[in-house]
């Protein structure tokens, strides 16, 4: 698990470094994808964190978890989505602004903090003392939590994944519709393309959260139903589910940097001594209008 954080931690870190550093790359969805690598690194350092705090573990763990990986990364990737969906139907309407992605992720956050918050009032950490053994453990209201799990999981993570597929099934199906009327017409071929390979990566993003996060939310739900405290397999079970969500963590920044050739060269740019040589690639700039024909 350590080499995991590891590699999330720096691979992250390089994400948020390059695009902060490269104006070229500062569009809206590229602020999207600082804030998805922001929540990844929030997860990593409390991954980190629990292993030094153990009071701190107890208390905070859903918390953290939720609020830094799962309703932000969810509610992220749903608004990129929609953004996709305007930019692809609606070519010639006016996109969303930089400002304007800023403060829906501001608002995310708040929204994510609110969310997350019942697990901090609910849960209660908790020492005992053995002859020889010192057990610490967290008591939990289960009536309530039963009613906030349920609504958390089902309404904000299951239900925008199932609305995010239906989005991209409708942007492919728009695709296939764009790419029979362009012909043989390179510019808008190019644009085309350039969009295509976007959409590619973020459907990619969401399939690698539905299915590193998947066993973690189903461990909690079941958790959250048990009758048994005792059975020996939980530990490995939690283990392995939360080891799944780090992963995710230390994949993002590489379908996101294999998938988008100008973060490759701002890359280059800002680690050119990896290289040996000044990087004298352009990036390429992110065209605000299209002449593609609408469907």
């Amino acid at each position: 698990m350590t080499l995991v954080v590891l590699v999330s931690l720096s691979a992250n870190l390089i994400v948020f470094y390059v695009i902060v550093m490269t104006k070229s790359l500062h569009t809206p969805t590229n602020i999207f994808i600082i804030n998805l690598a922001l929540a990844d690194l929030l997860n990593s350092c409390y991954s980190s964190w629990n292993l030094l705090i153990e009071k701190f573990y107890v208390e905070q763990t859903h918390f953290l978890n939720v609020i830094a990986s799962m309703l932000a990364a969810s509610f992220s990737l749903t608004i990129i989505s929609f953004d996709r969906l305007i930019g692809i139907i609606k070519p010639f309407s006016i996109r969303m602004s930089k400002k304007t992605a800023i403060y829906i992720i501001i608002f995310v956050w708040i929204v994510a903090a609110g969310f997350a918050s019942p697990p901090l009032f609910y849960r209660k950490y908790v020492e005992r003392q053995w002859a020889d053994y010192l057990e610490i453990f967290c008591t939990e209201d289960k009536n309530m939590l039963h009613v906030y799990w349920i609504i958390l999981l089902v309404v904000l993570v299951w239900l925008p994944q199932v609305v995010m597929t239906v989005v991209y099934i409708i942007i492919t199906r728009t695709f296939e519709t764009y790419e029979k009327k362009i012909g043989n017409d390179r510019y808008n071929k190019m644009i085309f393309k350039s969009r295509q390979k976007a959409v590619k990566m973020l459907y990619a993003l969401i399939l690698v959260f539905f299915i590193c996060w998947t066993p973690f939310q189903g461990f909690i739900l079941y958790r959250s139903f048990r009758t048994n405290n005792n059975n020996p397999w939980h530990p490995s079970v939690f283990f392995t589910a939360h080891y799944m969500t780090l992963l995710n963590c230390a994949i993002n920044p590489f379908i996101y940097g294999m998938a988008n050739k100008n973060f490759q060269i701002a890359f280059r740019a800002k680690f050119s001594w990896i290289y040996g040589e000044e990087s004298r690639l352009q990036i390429v700039p992110y065209p605000k209008t299209s002449t593609i024909i609408k469907p």
